[in-house]
């Protein structure tokens, strides 16, 4: 918690707090991934495939500690390519993007409800966003490593350079895989398990290694670790929280949250943020977010429920939310077409999923290959 809290110097306690990752709901720009583009051949393709394999070996292996912490596996190869921590400010600093309307979700947020990031980005992003939006740094939790504290020689280079260049040839798979059922995986996938899982290991040789091992990193596993923290601080309870996640790693905290009535809220989720989410958002701004958060501020789960069942201009217009004015700026930049904001249960998930995956090309242009 802050060490200044306007509610309590009011006399008030607040009893709803938010959790929210950062990229894709606060930047726009995966600046870990345009990291690897600047500093490793193929570099895009090299991250995709890392994040894939996170994601398979983790939802699909059962394997603990892996999703969420492809930052810390690409550092050697960050390294071979030359990056410094200086490098990585300035690059952070020219690169990132806010989502459209950030600045004012984040005021509105930040004002009416404890709030607090849990991110798998580097240090360096992160003190930019603080300079830039003003987030606290006392509420963030983030992947908190300094490049200059890893050597890599030149031989060492060649081969984790080499090693990059195999993995960058595999192909990945778009198969969806329940957290429910057991299935096969795919002959890509399996395939592609296989090679990271040796490349992994090679790694082990160079003396790089021992350090990654002690290097904290914000995986899955951290992220709901972190909620469980700023709950046990708060005691405010996981029914009272507001948890907002985009990727694959924000699984187990939005999952924890839906379980326990709270609102989990996946946007433009990837696969596993939607299974885990109650609620799935597709836009361009976050500013709905903002409404539903309110709405939930204000009436709970099952008042955030109804509104999404009735989510069209007609009702959000006449509903006698607690802050009209909110939601008339919602509306006013909505003049035509809402973003879309769907409930999430079993049967729906797949569809949401699989609209949600098309829904992000659009609106982060990874520029991927398949």
């Amino acid at each position: 918690m802050p060490e200044y809290d306007h509610m309590s110097e009011m006399g008030l306690s607040p009893d709803k707090q938010l959790l929210c990752c950062n990229t894709g709901f606060i930047t726009r720009t995966n600046l870990t991934r345009a990291l690897c583009e600047r500093y490793i051949r193929d570099g895009g393709r090299f991250y995709d495939v890392l994040s894939r394999y996170e994601m398979v070996t983790t939802y699909c292996l059962s394997r603990e500690e892996s999703i969420g912490s492809v930052a810390r596996e690409v550092i050697p190869f960050l390294k071979a390519g030359g990056i410094t921590d200086e490098d990585a400010y300035r690059f952070c600093r020219e690169n990132i993007r806010l989502m459209d309307g950030a600045d004012e979700c984040r005021d509105y947020l930040w004002s009416q409800l404890p709030s607090f990031m849990a991110t798998d980005c580097y240090e360096h992003e992160v003190l930019v966003l603080a300079d830039i939006t003003g987030i606290p740094l006392t509420s963030v939790s983030c992947c908190d490593t300094s490049f200059d504290d890893f050597g890599v020689d030149r031989n060492a280079a060649r081969t984790l350079r080499e090693l990059a260049a195999t993995l960058t040839k595999l192909r990945i798979s778009d198969e969806q895989y329940s957290v429910t059922e057991s299935r096969y995986l795919t002959p890509e996938d399996a395939a592609l398990v296989d090679m990271v899982d040796h490349v992994l290991e090679g790694l082990q040789n160079l003396d790089i290694a021992n350090r990654l091992k002690t290097m904290p990193a914000m995986s899955a596993s951290d992220k709901a670790y972190a909620l469980l923290e700023i709950i046990r601080k708060s005691a405010i309870g996981m029914d009272d929280t507001v948890v907002v996640g985009t990727g694959n790693s924000d699984y187990q905290a939005l999952d924890l949250v839906r379980d326990s009535s709270g609102l989990a809220i996946a946007y433009n989720g990837e696969e596993y943020a939607v299974r885990g989410s109650n609620v799935a958002v597709l836009g361009d701004s976050p500013i709905t977010v903002a409404v539903l958060a309110n709405e939930f501020y204000n009436g709970g789960i099952e008042s955030v429920f109804t509104m999404v069942r009735n989510w069209d201009r007609d009702y959000l217009s006449t509903h006698a939310c607690c802050d009209r004015n909110l939601m008339d700026r919602f509306l006013e930049k909505y003049p035509r077409t809402l973003p879309k904001v769907m409930l999430v249960d079993r049967k729906s998930a797949p569809g949401i999923i699989a609209e949600s995956a098309e829904y992000r090309k659009k609106v982060y242009n990874p520029r991927r290959k398949s």
